[in-house]
């Protein structure tokens, strides 16, 4: 049977003959996954499998069907990142998942307070003397507020991407550790980012 490579950033067809890979020794060590499709065979690692066989359950896939399998590369060097798309054929009717839309949400809300920090703050007159507001939070609360807001929206947006593109290769623990130590790199770079 034909062996099956995947091409960076080019859908393959392919109709699994069944959706549980077989696990195989790999020519490299450890382990690996094996599907068998009707047009070849194909091997991924053990994270790789894994990741196919949750979409693969999430889009409902059946043994037989035709779908498509995306290696999908972004970025270039030390940045590059890797992820497996899997697709069927209505997938462009299908209504984006929960999670997709809940991590849509959240970029577009940490987008927007970017863009309410970046606009210049109007800060009211201060209240007569005789007349003070009880709930009136001074400007550098409400920016230290918005700041904290935008921090953990950007946070969760990390986590969410390392569960999705490394499974639980990368802890939540973890990248709370490397963003602590890119925003105090970035502190001492005046809001430059270096890498840590």
């Amino acid at each position: 049977m034909a062996i099956l490579r995947f091409a960076t950033n080019v859908p393959q067809e392919v109709r699994l003959q069944s959706l549980t890979p077989r696990e195989v020794d790999s020519n490299y060590g450890g382990k690996q996954h094996l599907f068998a499709a009707n047009e070849g065979i194909f091997y991924v690692s053990d994270k790789v499998g894994a990741i196919l066989c949750e979409q693969f359950a999430v889009l409902g896939v059946k043994p037989g069907q035709p779908i498509e399998i995306t290696k999908a590369e972004t970025g270039a060097g030390p940045g590059r990142s890797t992820r497996w798309i899997v697709s069927t054929g209505s997938d462009a009717a299908e209504p984006a998942s929960n999670l997709e839309r809940q991590l849509a949400d959240s970029i577009a809300l940490s987008n927007a307070r970017k863009a309410a920090q970046r606009a210049p703050v109007a800060v009211p007159a201060p209240a007569p003397a005789a007349a003070p507001q009880a709930n009136q939070q001074p400007a550098w609360a409400r920016a230290l507020a918005t700041q904290t807001r935008a921090l953990i929206d950007v946070y969760a947006e990390a986590v969410a991407y390392a569960s999705q593109q490394h499974g639980n290769s990368v802890k939540p623990e973890d990248v709370r550790s490397m963003m602590t130590t890119l925003f105090i790199n970035m502190s001492k770079n005046g809001g430059a980012s270096h890498a840590a």
